[in-house]
């Protein structure tokens, strides 16, 4: 329920104006999976004070079986030459499973064993003045993921196992969703080798040689040490990483124009509209008898990058003179494509928006595909600082009584915002592929609005964090030309502290007073802005993190 028909989702909800109606039977994988890992590593002393590492680790990947053969793979060449399955006789051409000999190696796998995952690794320690006071390291490696078999856990929520349909504004909504739909409701159904198979279910596919995320990481350090309790450091870190899985729609609603036409012996005006995106799918057009069986068809993309480069200041002091400290400051940039890490999620649509470039995916990191609008992970500037302190032991009686044995300690973080994408909450693509999520383009280059405290109030203010002007919708059938992470939301700075004491009252026993406080200065910190172009709230803060909270606690024990 979006709100499309009346404007808000519960009242869509309360009349039944459905736009999207998915319906599924339970469904048992019953996976299996071999691991084997070797593992060799040396160290080389090659003079004094400057020592290296290196090892290789062996780690092939099986991929998982599963005890009721539920995998299916398409082909395309297949659908178009109208090739069947054998093992179901009423699937549609192009898609076969286990006991086919289209379908693939390794039994219910369907994918080839990656026996050539080496993993080599060698790192280097330096201590040009062999004292142990100044240190000098670098280290580079290669390590791969072994994906976890949950990963498949929805390809039997789709046809012929759990029959999974999904539909797009039912005219029967949700009193009557399966009304005018051929064949009517198909559940429950019967599994067996001639189950019929529903009109627009759901597909997941994949590649025998899909390959497994590895990621190269390197990183150069210098340590030093000032006196006896300092010591501060400047790191550089970086990886790589490649094979990330996303997921890429074979089965796209087509954009046929804004004019009338007739597809399949119906007429529209428009031809392209939300209403119509079953009978506007490529499988459909291509074979308008079979490729209706075909809604979402998700295809495994290993395809995926992304890459971090950061440089992190450290300086620590050891407890002396009652009192340790511990500061951070990371400046790091995170660049990389749409990724999913559940990519067989079961409801289709929510692949990748460029699959055929990948290029418009491009941008700073942010939290995953199916969600870009929610703050990103890519933050550019991140700082810490801990402090612990122990009041002294005072000679004088009075003062010992009153302030001795008292402990205080404070956390401080802040952090810049993160990175936004910037929606439309429509299906301006007409493609039926992220139908809320697609992005937006920029007309404007002032992305940002007054940053006023007063983006905080309600819709009657005109302080906004982003300028609404500067996006609009994309033309029809068209998607935009923003990329992931364009806009940056609002930073934060959280200040906690604690103060205790310990009373020694006999022997045994003791009595512990405790105060603590987050978010000490009741410093406002925004949460991210509303950045769905088509919401009334778009460009405004609606929600802030925790104000300032405090408690006390009394312990005595015996």
């Amino acid at each position: 329920m979006t709100g499309s028909a009346t404007g808000l989702g519960l009242a869509d909800f309360m009349i039944g104006a459905v736009s999207t109606f998915s319906q599924g039977a339970p469904n048992k994988t019953y996976p299996q999976q071999v691991y084997l890992g070797l593992y060799a590593q040396d160290s080389w002393k090659l003079r004094p004070g400057l020592t290296l590492s290196y090892g290789l680790r062996w780690e092939p990947y099986f991929p998982p079986q599963f005890g009721q053969n539920i995998m299916s793979r398409f082909d395309m060449g297949a659908f178009l030459q109208g090739t069947k399955s054998q093992v179901f006789l009423n699937a549609p051409p192009g898609t076969f499973y286990p006991g086919d000999p289209q379908f693939g190696p390794n039994g219910s796998a369907g994918r080839y064993t990656l026996w050539k995952d080496l993993a080599p690794r060698v790192g280097i320690i330096w201590d040009p003045r062999k004292n142990g006071k100044t240190v000098i390291r670098a280290a580079y490696g290669i390590f791969y993921d072994q994906n976890t078999v949950e990963l498949y856990s929805a390809t039997g929520q789709g046809p012929p196992w759990g029959g999974r349909v999904t539909l797009t504004s039912p005219p029967g909504g949700l009193a009557d969703p399966f009304a005018g739909q051929p064949g009517g409701n198909p559940f429950p159904f019967v599994l067996n080798k001639n189950t019929q198979f529903p009109q627009y279910g759901i597909f997941d596919t994949f590649n025998e040689l899909t390959k497994i995320p590895d990621v190269q990481q390197w990183n150069f350090d210098i340590q030093k040490q000032f006196g006896q309790n300092w010591l501060v450091s400047a790191s550089y870190l970086g990886n790589e990483v490649t094979h990330l899985y996303g997921f890429r729609e074979l089965n796209p609603a087509i954009f046929l124009g804004l004019g009338t036409c007739t597809i399949n012996g119906v007429a529209y005006n428009p031809c392209s509209t939300t209403a119509n995106t079953n009978p506007r799918r490529l499988l459909t057009l291509l074979n308008p008898v079979e490729g209706p069986k075909y809604g979402f068809l998700d295809v495994w993309d290993d395809g995926g990058t992304r890459s971090y480069n950061g440089l992190l200041l450290n300086t620590q002091k050891r407890l002396s003179h009652g009192f340790i400290i511990t500061a951070n400051y990371t400046w790091s940039h995170c660049i990389g494509e749409l990724i999913n890490t559940f990519p067989n999620g079961g409801t289709g649509g929510s692949g990748l928006y460029f699959a055929s470039t990948r290029a418009g995916d491009r941008g700073d990191c942010t939290t995953s595909g199916s969600d870009v609008s929610n703050g990103g992970t890519d933050r550019r500037h991140i700082a810490n600082l801990t402090g612990l302190a122990t009041m002294p032991k005072f000679s004088s009686k009075l003062l010992r009584t009153v302030g001795s044995d008292w402990r205080g300690s404070a956390t401080v973080s802040m952090y810049s915002g993160g990175g936004i994408t910037i929606v439309t909450g429509i299906d301006n693509a007409l493609n039926g592929i992220n139908s809320t999520t697609q992005y937006a383009n920029q007309v404007l280059p002032n992305v940002y609005g007054n940053k006023t405290l007063n983006s905080l109030i309600g819709a009657g203010t005109t302080s906004l964090w982003i300028n609404p002007a500067a996006f609009s919708q994309p033309a029809p059938g068209t998607m935009g030309n923003l990329a992931p992470g364009t806009v940056r939301g609002p930073g934060a700075l959280i200040f906690n502290a604690g103060l205790s004491r310990l009373f020694a009252i006999r022997e045994r026993q003791r009595m512990e007073l405790r105060a603590e406080a987050q978010n000490l200065l009741n410093r406002t910190n925004f949460s991210d802005p509303n950045a769905t172009l088509n919401s009334s709230q778009f460009g405004k803060i609606t929600a802030s993190g925790p104000a300032r909270i405090m408690q006390f606690a009394l312990k005595y024990s015996f």
